[in-house]
């Protein structure tokens, strides 16, 4: 005779999110696993930028990006990956904080590498116009026909 539990569904929501948790965390122990292989190949300093993200894009490619730096330290390191030989480096203007971001790829022993590096200067060849936008807002309010109420 055999007997059959029934779960609840509470007990799928927490299996599921168990299930997800471990999946997530496998994941992210391949994921430390390639990266310590891939600092060992940086140059001397990279990895100790202030790092935002790290994350793995396909088979032998990855993704970093720098965080919030100041415009003088942007430059030096832009410099520093430009010897590197960054390839593909290109400016683009952010007009929600007015600043510079760079973006580029570079290789080492085989793994390319796409970086953001979030600051720098203004590239001499740009500027920066204002443009005024004016944009109709529509807004709705809700009134029940029983009392005349807005909600």
């Amino acid at each position: 005779m055999t007997t059959t539990k029934t779960i609840t569904k509470l007990e799928e929501k927490l299996n599921g999110e168990y299930a997800e948790s471990l999946k997530s965390h496998k994941l992210m122990v391949a994921k430390r696993k390639e990266g310590k292989k891939i600092i060992k190949q940086l140059p001397e300093g990279f990895a100790d930028m202030r790092w935002y993200a790290f994350q793995k894009l396909e088979d032998n490619k990855w993704y970093l990006e720098t965080w919030g730096m100041e415009e003088k330290e942007a430059d030096e390191f832009i410099k520093k990956i430009k010897v590197m030989g960054i390839y593909g480096l290109k400016s683009s203007y952010r007009a929600y904080n007015n600043s510079w971001q760079y973006t580029g790829s570079f290789a080492v022993d085989g793994i390319e590498i796409v970086i953001k590096i979030d600051g720098g200067s203004k590239p001499p060849n740009c500027r920066v116009e204002e443009h005024k936008e004016f944009k109709e807002v529509i807004t709705y309010k809700a009134i029940c026909e029983e009392t005349e109420e807005e909600l």
